[in-house]
């Protein structure tokens, strides 16, 4: 039935939707779900990473000056950039 086809102060009958399932969805999330934990336990357990050796030169004096003058840097471009988009 059409809208115009309804008389005055009567509404049209409800819908009746049906969601559709998407069964390829929960596939695919299972599939990356266990693609995920494989790579966590790789990295987990494999003993050639060495994460001792890793912790030294992650937190080593030069890597940490690296990082804070990334930030900076980050944050005297961005300041730029706002200043510049503004005007």
């Amino acid at each position: 039935m059409k809208m115009a086809d309804n008389p005055p102060g009567e509404w049209p009958e409800a819908i009746r939707a049906i969601p559709v399932r998407h069964p390829g969805r929960w596939a695919s999330m299972v599939a990356i779900a266990v693609v995920i934990a494989m790579a966590a336990h790789t990295t987990i357990t494999n003993t050639r990473f060495n994460w001792a050796l890793q912790g030294q030169y992650f937190l080593s004096r030069q890597i940490i000056h690296g990082v804070v003058t990334t930030l900076e840097l980050t944050a005297a471009s961005m300041a730029i950039g706002v200043v510049l988009g503004v005007i």
